[in-house]
């Protein structure tokens, strides 16, 4: 089983971020965790923390085998080609590293009103699934095609590509809405991982049997799909061990700012 860590990009007083991030990245890589993640857009929102791609753009020049993730990108707030760029620069920098994790929980009116527009055009799940779909397409088409009800793009050239050429690699985080949750496994092509944010282990065991079953129903293999259970920090000694009995891929410890190097290197020991 793996360890992971994840943060706001939120620094202690008089400590510069970008020092504290490239620190804890280094301490991080050195210490032999697997995982870097960026908290989602609502908890961005919620604490105040600096834009997740931007960060783990600061982590990446640190670190040369670090995974860095997104763990919870609310797909719609954002311009579909802007963001299809952002993160494909991202990965390329990275050289491949970008764990691409979505949340397909509908925004909430706060994440709406500070990062997009609600144009009112109606189901936000298949609005969510046709966003997924265009920027797939500009990830992976020489020439992207895409016309949906929400998204038209005509031959558009998207440069750069992630680093490795298919796409990047989908992480889902755990939402009790199934009709949800179903139609983003159905819209990712690289379904890499499942996420869940800070749940009690029994939550977790329950939440990823229903996740089997959903593959299972569709036709994808369960046992290709990452499992990974997000912990606040001061309750990661106890679900490292829980982890290991759930079976799960990795267990990641969420701090509410950046961590010093000293308490990177604790959950490595």
């Amino acid at each position: 089983m793996e360890i992971g860590l994840a943060c706001s990009w939120r620094a202690e007083p008089g400590r510069p971020l970008r020092a504290a991030i490239e620190e804890a990245a280094a301490a991080a890589e050195r210490s032999g965790l697997a995982s870097l993640w960026a908290v989602g857009d609502r908890q961005q929102i919620g604490e105040g923390s600096h834009d997740g791609v931007l960060g783990l753009l600061v982590a990446a020049r640190a670190t040369t085998r670090l995974r860095l993730g997104l763990s919870g990108d609310a797909v719609t707030a954002r311009s579909v080609p802007v963001r299809a760029k952002q993160l494909a620069t991202l990965d390329w920098f990275s050289g491949g590293r970008l764990a691409y994790g979505l949340d397909p929980a509908e925004p909430a009116a706060p994440l709406r009103s500070h990062l997009s527009e609600d144009d009112g055009s109606g189901d936000a799940v298949a609005k969510a699934v046709d966003h997924l779909a265009a920027m797939h397409a500009l990830w992976t088409e020489s020439r992207a095609r895409v016309d949906t009800g929400h998204v038209t793009i005509r031959g558009a050239i998207a440069l750069p590509k992630p680093a490795g050429g298919a796409g990047l690699p989908i992480h889902l985080r755990d939402v009790p809405d199934d009709r949800a949750l179903g139609a983003y496994v159905d819209a990712a092509p690289r379904l890499a991982g499942w996420l869940a944010w800070k749940q009690d282990a029994g939550a977790v065991e329950t939440a990823s049997a229903r996740f089997d079953r959903l593959l299972e129903q569709r036709g994808r293999d369960a046992a290709s799909v990452r499992r990974t259970w997000f912990v606040d920090a001061a309750d990661w000694p106890g679900a490292r061990e829980t982890a290991r009995d759930l079976g799960l891929d990795e267990v990641v410890a969420v701090f509410p700012r950046v961590p010093r190097a000293e308490e990177v290197e604790g959950l490595g020991a």
